[in-house]
């Protein structure tokens, strides 16, 4: 697959919760290794697609191809094998398991699959500069720290695709531009395609491509180089 192959494929996707609609009949192409932020005011079902696009969410109408592949016309078990092969998911709130140790954390996905991660789980540790902390229980870190563990969790199995909700959303300027730094990195040596959330202008000057959710609907736009 070559770096304009196209990843993802949404074809007039839907989505209702009872008589509220948050889009109707979205169109977009995502290609591998882009970089694309998610905009818009909050409630307006930003999270809400990115789960779509995670296999967690089936969309009310329409479908979404990974590969040339119908996701939502797979069973359930098709969607978790897609998900635990080739998504990281940095969650907004982390979902990191508080009793546990900042390495085990990390660690989860490996419980799930046969590769042998341990050389990367080591660099992962490194780069976020979380070694002095691998061993201390999530409960007991700052939220920086536990931003950086859910990082590191999400792209230790060197997933295709990394979607992100509000990655540096609890950070500060100098520690958002290093994480963001960190990813850029990830993105180049794992060829990661990036599908980010995000109300943070420093996340939006990496993103090639802009799903907009406003009043008037949603807007999809490439940045100028």
């Amino acid at each position: 697959m070559t770096s304009n192959s196209i990843l993802l494929e949404a074809s007039h996707l839907s989505m209702k919760f009872g008589k509220r609609t948050l889009f109707l009949d979205l169109n977009f192409q995502i290609y591998q290794g882009e970089w694309v932020a998610i905009v818009g005011p909050s409630g307006y079902g930003k999270s809400t697609l990115l789960y779509i696009l995670a296999g967690m969410q089936k969309p009310t109408k329409g479908k979404l191809y990974f590969q040339q592949t119908s996701l939502y016309q797979k069973s359930i078990f098709y969607r978790n094998h897609y998900r635990n092969q080739n998504v990281g998911f940095l969650y907004q709130d982390f979902r990191l398991i508080p009793y546990w140790t900042v390495k085990r954390n990390i660690f989860l996905p490996a419980f799930f699959s046969k590769q042998q991660i341990k050389n990367h789980l080591d660099e992962l540790l490194k780069m976020f500069s979380i070694e002095h902390i691998a061993n201390k229980k999530v409960r007991t870190i700052s939220g920086g720290e536990a931003q950086r563990t859910a990082l590191a969790r999400a792209v230790l199995l060197k997933p295709k695709l990394l979607l992100l909700d509000e990655p540096t959303g609890n950070l500060d300027l100098h520690t958002e531009k290093e994480i963001l730094s960190h990813i850029q990195t990830l993105q180049k040596t794992l060829g990661l395609t990036i599908i980010s959330v995000t109300h943070s202008k420093e996340v939006m000057k990496h993103a090639k491509k802009i799903i907009e959710f406003t009043d008037q609907g949603v807007k999809i736009r490439k940045k100028r180089k």
